[in-house]
């Protein structure tokens, strides 16, 4: 995840960092998040981080269905010979379904400390789909229908403010925006979430 929760950094601190972190969204298909987060410290109050992560989210399609019904009946010839007569109707109908989509997860992002224990974070978010195109393009065909499709690479654009709950645990909420579309040019879906988050610092 690219967010990270910094308690006010000594002097004599390391310049280097490590934290562990996790998340959950409260929007956009309830996705769930943890990974690792590298930081350098630039000054006080700027750092570069680096996260490298697992992200899952869910997406909602619809399956067609097709059958064949047969409605059997009489109709008679005369009065002494009756003869069966078979109809034959096609029927479609659709039913929802929740794929999982796993995501590798690469989040650079610069941390600015606003206040001894409130971070604020902007960064780049690359989500990658963590299936083969096969699966993919079974995906994308049941998305058909809706008019929506799925990318490989989601690239997205992330904020957050984090709060320092004590010297190694910080807890905020961040937001992703996809930028799917103004990179490719094509109409994907944009995978746009806010994600509560958790966070531990292994190295200060």
């Amino acid at each position: 995840p690219p967010y990270s929760f910094m308690d006010e950094l000594p002097s004599q601190g390391h310049k280097m960092g490590l934290s562990l972190n996790g998340g959950i969204g409260v929007s956009g298909g309830g996705a769930i998040a943890a990974g690792i987060t590298f930081r350098n410290r630039l000054s006080r109050t700027i750092s570069l981080e680096t996260s490298i992560g697992y992200a899952q989210g869910s997406q909602n399609v619809l399956i067609k269905n097709n059958a064949l019904t047969f409605d059997p009946g009489n109709s008679s010839s005369d009065t002494s010979h009756v003869m069966g007569i078979t109809s034959e109707e096609s029927r479609t109908w659709y039913e929802q379904h929740k794929r999982t989509l796993p995501y590798l997860q690469f989040s650079p992002a610069l941390s600015i400390k606003l206040h001894h224990k409130i971070n604020a974070t902007i960064g780049i978010d690359l989500q990658r789909l963590l299936i083969d195109g096969r699966k993919l393009d079974d995906i994308n065909d049941e998305l058909r229908s809706s008019n929506k499709k799925l990318p490989q690479l989601d690239p997205g654009v992330t904020a957050g403010l984090s709060y320092a709950v004590t010297k190694r645990i910080g807890a905020g909420i961040a937001y992703r925006q996809s930028v799917v579309n103004i990179t490719s040019g094509k109409d994907y879906i944009s995978r746009n979430y806010f994600l509560v988050q958790v966070q531990y610092s292994v190295i200060k």
